[in-house]
């Protein structure tokens, strides 16, 4: 019962309340797992990053379960500390070499490095134990687009991917992407609008890179409108090139 209140304060946006509440079941229950748990996630819901990874730090202490090697080393990069990360990825593998979670977070953090040779080699390796795995091929194909010195493998890749998941958001914004950058707008704004179906309405890199499509295909003003739902959505400052049209 505890737990489903947690969890009903937090999807109501009630994260003081919600902390409060996990912070008196702690005192009674220090090392609880699925308590701990809950207090890093909402430690950093609340912007208390630092106190968040102390807490997965704690966990895995107790547990030494390398989820939680895995969850510190993804807040981590989501925070752009992507050396760091890789650290904490590298300590996962010593415990568990050939854990496939533990392979695709470190080809992740690779290519957020800008190392995506080695990001690739290590997906290409997984993708031979696991053929055919749709998670894989998707980070896979998604790494040739953003390398970009192999773009119609990459857009093979997450064509094949397309076909066993066409409701998944990211396989449609990533190869959005990836027919943008070979010049195929036409074909990136049909993608770039099935991604921000699926993301409905909520992604602004899906909105940006269709209103930068619908600009080379010269529809100004759809791409406008497109400006100002970002200028909605608080994210225009972040595109200065879309910004400009509203200027205009």
């Amino acid at each position: 019962m505890d737990h489903e209140e947690i969890e009903r304060l937090v999807e109501e946006g009630r994260l003081e309340d919600a902390l409060k509440l996990v912070e008196g079941l702690l005192s009674k229950e220090p090392e609880d797992y699925d308590l701990l748990l809950h207090y890093a996630e909402i430690l950093e819901a609340l912007g208390r990053a630092e106190e968040a990874l102390e807490v997965y730090d704690k966990l895995y202490e107790l547990y030494g379960d390398v989820d939680l090697l895995l969850a510190k080393a993804d807040l981590l990069s989501r925070l752009d500390r992507n050396e760091e990360a890789l650290e904490v990825v590298r300590r996962a593998e010593e415990d568990s070499p050939y854990d496939r979670d533990v392979k695709i977070m470190k080809s992740l953090i690779l290519a957020n490095l800008g190392r995506y040779r080695e990001a690739r080699e290590v997906l290409e390796k997984l993708l031979e134990q696991y053929p055919d795995d749709p998670e894989i091929m998707l980070y896979l194909g998604t790494i040739l687009i953003d390398e970009g010195e192999d773009l119609d493998r990459g857009i093979d890749i997450l064509l094949q991917v397309k076909e066993e998941d066409p409701e998944n958001p990211y396989v449609w914004y990533n190869l959005g992407v990836g027919l943008f950058k070979l010049g195929d707008y036409p074909k990136a704004a049909e993608a770039f609008e099935r991604a921000d179906s699926l993301f409905g309405g909520e992604d602004p890199d899906a909105v940006y890179w269709l209103a930068q499509s619908m600009l080379k295909l010269g529809h100004r003003k759809v791409a406008q409108e497109l400006a100002e739902r970002l200028l909605k959505m608080g994210a225009l400052d972040a595109y200065e090139e879309i910004a400009k049209i509203l200027e205009k």
